[in-house]
């Protein structure tokens, strides 16, 4: 027959150790081993002066400028298909203007335009 417990057992997590080793112990061998083998933040009082150990992570970013350098050209060559696209189409905007609209419905015309051939180029398809 199976018993159910009525009482889980309890666990108890430590949440600090303080300790004063003896003068012959290394304290360099002690750190090492509470912070890379039980991953414990360590604090150290010594001559009036408290050091702090701890395993952290931090972000190294590599290649910034190059990076930069890309960016600018990326944006030079979208401005210059916006304009290659106003260009093809200035008797478009002043057939759009005649109208009767909005210069600001205009743009966002050709805004659209360019959203749109962006999403075909990730399908593969590109229409003129």
């Amino acid at each position: 027959m199976l018993s159910i417990r009525r009482n889980p057992p309890q666990i108890t997590v430590l949440s600090e150790i303080i300790f004063q080793p003896g003068k012959s112990v290394n304290i360099n061998s002690m750190i090492e081993t509470l912070m890379f083998i039980f991953n414990y933040d360590i604090f150290i009082s010594q001559n009036g002066k408290i050091t702090y150990y701890h395993i952290g992570s931090y972000l190294k970013m590599k290649g910034t400028i190059e990076l930069l350098v890309h960016l600018v050209m990326v944006c030079l060559n979208v401005g210059t298909v916006m304009l290659n696209s106003v260009y093809e189409r200035r008797k478009e905007i002043k057939i759009l203007s005649m109208i009767g609209l909005n210069p600001m419905h205009t743009s966002l015309i050709f805004v659209s335009c360019f959203f749109d051939k962006l999403n075909s180029l990730k399908s593969g398809y590109v229409e003129s």
